[in-house]
């Protein structure tokens, strides 16, 4: 498909990803993300808000949970934590590495009436699930009228 969009043009693509890789493996001993893996952070999040609680599910797989260091500060929430290399066989050189390693910091905000009192986590298969209950003044609150 690319031949017959660019001609021989896909030799470029490949320069492009030599390049890539080139710089990954030059970065990548002073603990710098791969180029290519750039974007999101590690470890992933999803958070999902209800009336009453805010979750937070981390994706740390390989990483002891007693290892993270989760604080809250009002309504920021921060993970902190490393993640050990994993190594290559003697004698072998690595040719894609997507596995991020290293210390890490992830840090987001919440809604504003989340209850930083108020804060569970749990650890299981590589997940953390961070529970926050939202302050019960700034829930929405039914008022009855005669």
């Amino acid at each position: 498909m690319w031949n017959t969009l660019f001609g021989e043009s896909t030799s470029l693509f490949d320069e492009f990803n030599w390049l890539s890789r080139e710089m990954d493996r030059l970065f990548d001993p002073m603990g710098i993300p791969a180029l290519r893996n750039a974007g999101g952070g590690f470890p992933a999040v999803n958070v999902a808000t209800e009336e009453d609680k805010v979750h937070v599910l981390v994706f740390a797989p390989g990483i002891d949970p007693g290892a993270l260091d989760v604080s809250i500060v009002g309504n920021v929430l921060t993970i902190k934590g490393r993640r050990d290399p994993l190594e290559v066989p003697e004698g072998a050189q690595a040719w894609v590495r997507e596995r991020s390693a290293g210390r890490f910091v992830r840090t987001l905000t919440l809604p504003d009436d989340v209850d930083p009192q108020r804060v569970e986590a749990q650890s299981r298969d590589g997940m953390v699930w961070i529970q926050v209950m939202r302050d019960e003044t700034a829930r929405p609150r039914r008022i009855q009228v005669h």
